[in-house]
């Protein structure tokens, strides 16, 4: 503790001091200023909590600086060679030269393991944690669907799977148990029917009513349902059997 004290109050960090501020400012890491003026973390804090006042005004670089460093670039200097010639800091000069305060603005190329990190992350996500990747599932799906249809989609993966989890376990049609494997989400006015892409027009519903009502609206669906409910289900089969069989034949979907 004494010797922190006596280092801080030294002549030496008193010369340093603008240095480590002005590094800092420019993008320089705590820990690394730590390791070139050879103290501990703790003396960097004293000074940058002492010299608060001083960070604002040494945001503003001057032109004159940032001139001097892009005619070094033009000579052939390196960001490196610059930071040696200068005495700016390195993050600075990055900032001049590309931009950023990264090492250069070139693309980044893909990884090779991209598709293996995507087929990990889906796995991941479907079993740890399956509201979310159901949400993300449904999201792209829509999202496909309103860019063929020339309409702006905004619902995102979160604000999906946070509905999701509000709904009831029942089908909003036929009130059968909704588990993971026979669940669907249905627009009650179909998107290509001018539906909503809202949350207030979706519902949560077994697999065979959402492919059965196809681009019904809400109504009629549930008046279909309500003219075969009676029948038998050998009845309702060969009747949804048949519709099936005479839309592929006329090309009606």
């Amino acid at each position: 503790m004494e010797s922190d004290n006596k280092y801080f109050a030294s002549t030496e960090a008193q010369v340093n001091r603008l240095a480590i501020i002005k590094a800092h400012v420019g993008g320089e890491t705590i820990v690394s200023l730590s390791k070139r003026y050879g103290v501990t973390r703790k003396i960097i804090y004293q000074i940058l909590e002492a010299d608060k006042t001083f960070d604002l005004k040494l945001r503003r670089w001057s032109s004159s600086e940032k001139l001097a460093v892009q005619k070094l670039r033009s000579e052939g200097y390196t960001p490196s060679q610059i930071v040696k010639k200068t005495g700016f800091p390195l993050g600075q000069v990055k900032f001049w030269v590309y931009g950023t305060r990264k090492k250069s603005n070139s693309p980044k190329s893909p990884s090779p393991n991209r598709a293996k990190n995507s087929a990990r992350k889906y796995y991941r996500d479907k079993y740890n944690n399956w509201y979310v990747w159901k949400a993300t599932a449904l999201s792209s799906s829509w999202r496909r669907q309103a860019k063929k249809l020339n309409r702006t989609y905004e619902l995102t993966p979160r604000l999906i799977a946070a509905w999701l989890v509000e709904q009831p376990e029942v089908c909003y049609y036929c009130e059968v148990k909704i588990t993971p494997n026979n669940i669907g989400v249905d627009h009650k006015q179909p998107i290509s029917r001018e539906g909503s892409l809202g949350l207030d027009n979706l519902a949560v519903c077994c697999r065979e009513c959402n492919s059965a009502k196809g681009s019904l609206d809400e109504t009629e669906f549930k008046q279909l349902l309500a003219l075969i409910g009676q029948w038998s289900e050998v009845s309702r089969k060969s009747l949804l059997g048949r519709l099936k069989y005479a839309g592929s034949k006329f090309g009606l979907k």
